[in-house]
Formats: structure tokens, sequence, C-alpha cells
């Protein structure tokens, strides 16, 4: 997990990490600054505040046969991306 920062910066395409941010566009991640190329949306503050995060999937497709796609999270240890479990 990545602790969260107050600031919004230009980042090259394919640049951020797993567990970086990323922006939301109408209502969807947009994964083309992700590394992995997936963007998935936490929800903090009981869903009042969202926060787009770079991680493994954006789909159950995008993962391994049989595993599910487990969405961003945002908690006290800071924001954690989309993975596959």
């Amino acid at each position: 997990a990545q602790a969260l920062s107050g600031y919004m910066a230009c980042a090259d395409p394919a640049s951020v990490p797993d567990g970086g941010g990323c922006p939301i566009v109408e209502g969807m991640g947009d994964g083309a600054v992700c590394s992995s190329g997936h963007c998935g949306i936490a929800d903090v503050f009981m869903g009042f505040v969202q926060l787009g995060v770079c991680g493994e999937c954006s789909l159950d497709s995008d993962c391994a046969d049989g595993l599910t796609c487990m969405p961003a999270q945002a908690g006290m240890g800071g924001l954690q991306g989309p993975t596959c479990g």
C-alpha cells in the first residue's frame, strides 16, 4: 500500500507503478498512466470520495484462469490497487 499524497501532477503514459494514483474519467479509472494499464477506483469515506489507483487488473478476464479482480482499496495503510486473487 502506498501513502496518500495531497497533490496532482502530470505523468508520462505507463509510468505510474501499482498503488500509485491515476485519473478517473467519466466514472471509470483511466489506466493510460499506469505501468500495468489498469486503474481501479477506491472508495474513501463510505463512497463519498473516490480515488483512482493503478493495479494488476480492471476485470476478471485480466486475471489468470479462476482468479477474480479484487477492487482497489483505501484505508489507514494507504492505497492498494486492484489485484487478482
